[in-house]
């Protein structure tokens, strides 16, 4: 992910410079966060969703017009501790397994809920069946666009 958004980046630099600033320092967060505040066990909830928010911000921005992206973070008590970065692979795989069949456009929905100390996490996405059945080598004419891989994580006890 790192690559194409520095990618991205570079190519929004010929074409759209503030948008390519923008993107920029929401990058910088992304790498800030990462580097200085994940070498602890636990992390306070409000910044590990901040940084999501981050990396959904930049993603929606990498896609542009081509992919639906809805969030809902709903977070009563930004206090509690998580293990940090927990929560990203569920996040970049849904953005990279995302339908990208020629007409079809995809989705990516996430929701984000703490409460009474329970953290819900429900991430969807629109995907191909086609990416599910590449390594198996069957012919990719047979396949057809299939909404929706849901992913849903319970995480109970949050310090």
């Amino acid at each position: 992910m790192v690559f194409n958004i520095l990618n991205h980046i570079h190519i929004l630099m010929k074409t759209d410079t503030q948008l390519a600033d923008y993107l920029l320092l929401k990058f910088s967060d992304i790498l800030r966060y990462q580097l200085y505040h994940c070498s602890q066990n636990l992390v306070p909830l409000g910044q590990d969703i901040d940084h999501l928010q981050n990396l959904v911000e930049v993603e929606k921005l990498r896609w542009g017009n081509e992919l639906e992206v809805s969030a809902d973070w709903n977070i009563g008590n930004k206090r509690l501790s998580i293990a940090p970065l927990l929560l990203v692979p569920f996040i970049e795989n849904a953005f990279k397994y995302v339908c990208r069949l020629p007409g079809h456009k995809g989705y990516v929905k996430i929701s984000c809920m703490e409460k009474d100390r329970f953290l819900f996490f429900y991430v969807e996405n629109c995907y191909s069946e086609l990416a599910l059945h590449k390594k198996e080598r069957r012919r990719w004419w047979n396949r057809s666009a299939q909404c929706t891989k849901t992913f849903k994580i319970t995480v109970s006890g949050c310090s």
